[in-house]
């Protein structure tokens, strides 16, 4: 059991309730001209039991925020069309199309299922969608005979995986067609640059114990329905982007183990894949083009994220970023401004915009500044050697007012294991270090942050490789 230590009396530290009032943004999407970024606003309300998710748009230039659309149902996937004159999104399971000269959001699809992701042509025409497809026993199933064989799904499963189906419907509303069948969407999908087909993840096999892993990209033209497979860089390949010249990016498992995420590189028509993030070497998440063609890739590093610009050669440098730990949503404007949600170590996490050319992003939204009036736990970073020679890190969170004194200690160990802890701003470990605990973070092997060669340190060496490296880190 440990001890509290509480911080002197005249620290103002943070307890479990403040955290309620925390306020969460995600998935900013800047205009296309950069001059405003539609953001999620997330807010918990414990009364209800649920959360409140508001769309709200922020002008770069002069910080206003104005509420578009508040407490939507399932509110996600928001999209500018390619003028900036609309935004789509989904909510209440559907796709909405919103002007922005003013009027009300309108309902463009009826599907029985739920729509999964959108991506508008380019021409801002029409939208392609994914949905699950509908099961075929679905008048069983609304009898209750439900009963489904779990085979290479989690057991933890409540109901049979369904196929997602890929389709296109007019922006103003209609009937949706299907395009391709006998197949499943494995991932995301983005038109090509003349709107003519259109690049998707599908999955390859369903029989596989990795299913997750069992992706590919494939081109459907969408007037005759062929389809053309991108080039095979590895077992599992995802989530196609369309970048300014046509050119499509997409993430590969790195070939030599298949735990880290790649991203690669392909011409307009899908010709000529090749990875471009071998000098990076770690773990890419979130991406978004440039004007110029380079690609800004997230990914956790050391003790913190970056975002990496990396350009169609492979030379890699990275954002000026300063202390912020941003997340992995990641967008770009026509002009190069970049819109993201990050943290600091003492701060949670608001919308930044950082211009081209600029040397600092500039902080948009104030949301939590409630956190200004407490004293916090300090976090810092270290390194130490494992029992067989490797680099390990991790993150050591000190109490408010700390000054040395011996201290109870709280291991708290990040899950995945392709994760990391980061030096970013968590409610929970500030709680923990206003109780006088000193909190652990350790990022073992396996971890996501220092590499391919660290990731894949923890194959065949589950167990008792990992909880070397912590014990290591808690001697260090």
């Amino acid at each position: 059991m440990l001890l509290a230590m509480a911080p002197p009396a005249h620290i103002a530290t943070v307890v479990l309730a403040d955290l309620r009032k925390t306020v969460s943004l995600a998935s900013p999407q800047i205009s296309p001209d950069g001059r405003s970024i539609a953001v999620l606003v997330r807010r918990s309300d414990y009364d209800k039991d649920k959360v409140v998710t508001d769309l709200v748009l922020v002008d770069v230039a002069t910080h206003r925020a104005r509420t578009l659309l508040h407490d939507a149902t399932g509110l996600d996937n928001v999209e500018w069309s390619p003028d900036g004159s609309r935004l789509a999104y989904t909510a209440n399971k559907q796709v909405y199309v919103l002007p922005m000269n003013g009027g009300e959001p309108v309902q463009i699809t009826h599907v029985k299922t739920s729509v999964e992701a959108l991506d508008w042509r380019p021409d801002g025409s029409s939208i392609a969608f994914t949905a699950d497809v509908e099961p075929a026993n679905e008048a069983r199933i609304k009898r209750h005979a439900d009963e489904f064989n779990v085979d290479d799904n989690p057991w933890t499963d409540q109901e049979a995986p369904s196929d997602v189906a890929l389709y296109e419907t007019n922006a103003s509303g209609g009937t949706a067609r299907r395009i391709g069948s006998g197949w499943s969407v494995g991932g995301g999908f983005t038109y090509a640059r003349d709107g003519k087909s259109i690049f998707v993840t599908r999955i390859t096999d369903h029989k596989s114990p990795n299913r997750y892993l069992s992706r590919e990209i494939v081109r459907i033209d969408l007037r005759s329905g062929r389809t053309v497979s991108l080039r095979r860089l590895s077992v599992m390949q995802t989530d196609p982007l369309r970048g300014p010249a046509g050119q499509i990016a997409f993430a590969v498992a790195n070939p030599a183990g298949t735990m880290q995420t790649e991203m690669a590189l392909s011409n307009a028509s899908g010709a000529n894949a090749h990875m471009i993030t071998q000098h990076l070497d770690r773990n890419a998440n979130g991406a978004a083009f440039m004007p110029d063609g380079s690609l800004l890739i997230a990914a956790n590093d050391e003790t913190g994220r970056r975002i990496f610009r990396v350009t169609p050669g492979g030379a890699v440098s990275h954002l000026p970023l300063g202390s912020l730990v941003p997340s992995y949503d990641v967008s770009v404007s026509r002009t190069g401004t970049v819109a993201f949600i990050a943290s600091t170590p003492d701060h949670p996490t608001e919308l930044y915009a950082l211009r081209a050319g600029s040397p600092a992003p500039v902080r948009l939204t104030d949301y939590n500044r409630w956190i200004e009036r407490f004293t916090l736990g300090i976090s810092h970073a270290i390194t130490w050697r494992t029992r067989d020679g490797l680099v390990a890190d991790g993150v050591v969170t000190t109490p408010p007012g700390w000054h040395g004194q011996r201290t109870p200690l709280v291991l708290y160990i990040h899950g995945g294991p392709t994760s990391s802890s980061t030096v970013g701003y968590s409610g929970f470990v500030q709680v923990l270090t206003a109780h006088g605990w000193m909190v652990f973070q350790p990022n073992y092997r396996g971890s996501d942050n220092l590499g391919n060669a660290y990731m894949t340190a923890i194959v065949r060496n589950t167990v008792a490789g990992p909880s070397a490296d912590i014990l290591a880190g808690l001697a260090a």
